[in-house]
């Protein structure tokens, strides 16, 4: 009897550890290196904030007093210190950790809501990580993920267990999300919302709700709304999003606020997915919860609108079919023990190994499209910077400022929209341009450029190639510098 009552916790032991080895090796394949555009301007703002202090106008364009605040203060300030400290390397080793806890909390979340079911949750864990390794980019949004998924742990243990102190989390989570990425902390209020309705003990044709105590949901709810003014921007970065998004002509032109394909085949996945959720809710109807309904179907729409935003469905979506599923359990095999098990387990667990150590992390090439670093040089011993006038696209734009220079714009597209900066409309302009709806020479003398670096994929590289009013001074295998001559 104690060799079965000592035998239990070492097989539990055992394997929980090749749980974690097995979503670390993952975790260590799917993830895919690459500085996006995103990261340099994100490790500038850091070091001006370390030098300087927060920032309340715009400073690193060539544009003068544009109202801009840091709402991502604090991951500025975490990637530029990394950074200077470790360089690329450090930014993705800080990548892969916050990926292996955003995996091992889904599948903790999972194990919640399958009334422990290993298998159920591995699948879904594992089924919804691979997606988000899409999504595991050097940007804040892996930050607020990560909060978003232990916002709902936290809620779900609460109604487990009934104990009030897993609750006291959530203000603590406001804070740290309005500080880390204000624009997504507005969606804080979104999870709740549905625990709140699930909690009223009502049935409506088919809903029927759980019938909690909504007291205590109510004060948190109200207290994180408090809490959200312990920022150095105040209001204004906690309704960022409401006058930092929306702008059509800016959602049409930036693929990643642009709808999913479905002609593609990441649109025909998403499809498949939402598809297999909607008819599993339709099985299911009689014994689901309204709160994993209402934050699904919400989390879909999400996706839907863009698919930046897909990652919500992933994270706060997804994980809610290890409830659907929890009673799918694999039965014993016969004449399978547990050492065969452990040796199966450490195959793979082996062959993950070898396939991580084979894996070449090289993210030079992607880094490069994102960074004209031969041109910068250029421009940097070539050009009276303090008297230029730089014309750049939206991608390149955040390396430019990283290497010190003043870009004409970045990928921060709400900065330069007139609702926003309270000046004028630079991105409408921009996209006018390069559709054509704006004449380059105007756009050119409105902004008053004196040199140009450019993508060889640019509209403007071919309309300046045939100017005469301007010359090719550099040129590499991805980037031009034209500069005007009269």
């Amino acid at each position: 009897m104690d060799e079965q009552t000592n035998a239990a916790p070492q097989k539990s032991i055992i394997e929980t550890i090749y749980i974690g080895v097995l979503f670390l090796l993952s975790c260590l394949i799917l993830y895919v290196p690459a500085m996006q555009n995103d990261t340099y301007w994100l490790i500038n703002i850091g070091k001006y904030m370390i030098e300087k202090g927060l920032p309340h106008t715009e400073s690193f364009t060539i544009h003068e007093d544009l109202v801009f605040n840091a709402q991502q203060w604090v991951t500025e300030i975490v990637f530029y210190k990394i950074y200077s400290l470790y360089g690329d390397i450090g930014i993705h080793i800080l990548g892969i950790l916050i990926y292996i806890f955003i995996s091992m909390l889904i599948f903790k979340l999972a194990m919640l809501l399958s009334d422990s079911n290993k298998l159920v949750s591995m699948g879904v864990s594992l089924f919804s990580c691979i997606f988000l390794s899409f999504y595991m980019v050097p940007r804040p949004q892996i930050f607020s993920i990560l909060i978003f998924i232990l916002i709902i742990y936290v809620l779900e243990l609460h109604i487990k267990s009934k104990k009030q102190i897993f609750l006291f989390f959530i203000p603590i989570l406001s804070v740290l999300l309005v500080n880390i990425h204000a624009a997504m902390w507005i969606f804080l209020f979104l999870i709740m919302v549905p625990y709140i309705i699930d909690g009223i003990g009502f049935k409506l044709l088919i809903f029927k709700g759980h019938g909690y105590r909504i007291i205590p949901f109510i004060a948190v709810f109200l207290t994180s709304f408090a809490v959200g003014f312990i920022n150095p921007y105040g209001i204004r970065n906690m309704i960022y999003v409401l006058y930092s998004y929306g702008n059509k002509m800016v959602s049409d032109s930036i693929s990643e606020m642009q709808s999913p394909d479905f002609k593609g085949i990441l649109g025909i996945i998403i499809f498949v997915v939402l598809l297999v959720f909607v008819l599993l809710h339709i099985i299911v109807r009689g014994k689901t919860r309204l709160r994993y309904v209402l934050l699904t179907i919400g989390t879909i729409y999400m996706g839907l609108s863009s698919l930046r935003s897909f990652a919500l469905f992933l994270a706060c979506g997804l994980p809610f079919l290890a409830y659907y599923l929890k009673d799918i359990r694999l039965s014993p095999v016969e004449g399978v023990n547990s050492r065969l098990k452990h040796i199966i387990l450490a195959a793979i667990v082996g062959i993950l190994i070898i396939t991580v150590v084979l894996k070449k992390y090289d993210y030079t090439d992607s880094m490069n499209e994102f960074r004209p670093i031969g041109a910068v040089e250029y421009i940097k011993k070539n050009v009276r910077t303090n008297e230029m006038r730089l014309y750049n696209d939206f991608n390149t734009g955040g390396y430019i400022e990283f290497a010190g220079l003043r870009a004409f714009i970045d990928s921060r597209a709400e900065i330069f929209l007139k609702s926003f900066n309270k000046k004028d409309d630079i991105i409408i302009d921009f996209f006018n341009m390069r559709k054509g709806s704006m004449h380059y020479r105007k756009f050119i003398e409105k902004y008053k450029f004196t040199h140009f670096l450019m993508s060889k994929n640019d509209p403007l590289y071919v309309l300046l190639s045939e100017d005469m009013s301007y010359k090719k001074s550099y040129e590499d295998k991805r980037f031009v510098v034209y500069e005007k001559i009269y």
